[in-house]
C-alpha cells in the first residue's frame, strides 16, 4: 500500500456524452438496445415494452443486496461505478 500513489480527482476533460454505450441489441430490427433487452431477458415477473421502446411495469431481484426492485427506472445496468466517478480517479 506504501508505494500506491495518490492525488487529489479531477473531472477536467469529462463528458458525459463521450461515453456511447447502448448498442442496437442482439437484434437491431427490433428497436430494442441492449439495456432494453438485458431488462427483459431478466425480470422475475415480466415487464412490458411500450411507446417508443419504453419498459413499463416488471420486477428484477439484485443479487447484490437481494431486494426486488420494481419498475426498470430504480435499475443502473450498465455499470458498477458511475462514469464520473471511474473518469476522476483514472
Amino acid at each position: 500500500m506504501a508505494a500506491l500513489q495518490s492525488a487529489d480527482e479531477s473531472r477536467t476533460g469529462y463528458s458525459r456524452t463521450a461515453f456511447k454505450y447502448w448498442t442496437a441489441g442482439d437484434n437491431p430490427t427490433d428497436g430494442c438496445n441492449t439495456r432494453q433487452e438485458v431488462l427483459l431477458a431478466e425480470a422475475t415477473v415480466a415487464s412490458e415494452v411500450g411507446p417508443r421502446r419504453a419498459i413499463t411495469g416488471g420486477t428484477w431481484f439484485s443479487y447484490y443486496n437481494e431486494v426486488a426492485v420494481d419498475g426498470a427506472r430504480g435499475l443502473d445496468i450498465d455499470r458498477m461505478v458511475p462514469l464520473a466517478e471511474a473518469w476522476e480517479t483514472q
